[in-house]
């Protein structure tokens, strides 16, 4: 895995593996991962429970809900807020 200012670019998966157990093992603070073919970013934080997507839409969607529920968890999509919502 080649760093450079905290960046890795075009990871394998074996590389996100890694950086995610770093995460669990308390090793690393936080890692953002950004799909730049869907223009999407996936953010974990050291300590919390959740996976934070930004930008998710269309199959990228469907697939990170599909593998939430496949592991017992939720997807909880951003609630939309509109001009006729209050």
């Amino acid at each position: 895995m080649k760093y450079e200012y905290g960046i890795v670019e075009n990871p394998q998966a074996n590389e996100i593996i890694s950086l995610i157990e770093k995460i669990f093992k308390e090793e690393l603070g936080y890692i953002n991962i950004l799909l730049s073919e869907c223009d999407a970013l996936l953010s974990l934080n050291n300590g919390d429970l959740y996976l934070t997507a930004y930008n998710i839409d269309g199959e990228s969607k469907e697939l990170l809900s599909s593998l939430a529920i496949s592991e017992g968890l939720f997807f909880y999509p951003k609630p939309s807020y509109g001009s006729d919502n209050g």
